[in-house]
């Protein structure tokens, strides 16, 4: 649940699949290589989860996923 009490909509496929690689703690280098993306698309996905997690770090993200039902 987000720190404001309401729960996060699903996350999108391409959401889905940063969390899913962030959560094996692997750097933004290879989940911007495996999703195809630039290292700049991936910093606004980063930045877009952080804040639906009411996070400001991966780490913190990371845990919020892996403790959640995004990952």
């Amino acid at each position: 649940m987000h720190p404001s009490g309401r729960v996060p909509s699903a996350l999108s496929p391409v959401h889905r699949g940063v969390i899913e690689l962030l959560v094996t703690g692997v750097t933004d280098a290879i989940i911007a290589e495996s999703l195809a993306v630039s290292r700049r698309t991936l910093s606004r996905h980063l930045e877009q989860l952080n804040s639906r997690a009411g996070s400001v770090t991966r780490l913190h993200t990371a845990l919020h996923a892996a403790r959640s039902s995004w990952s």
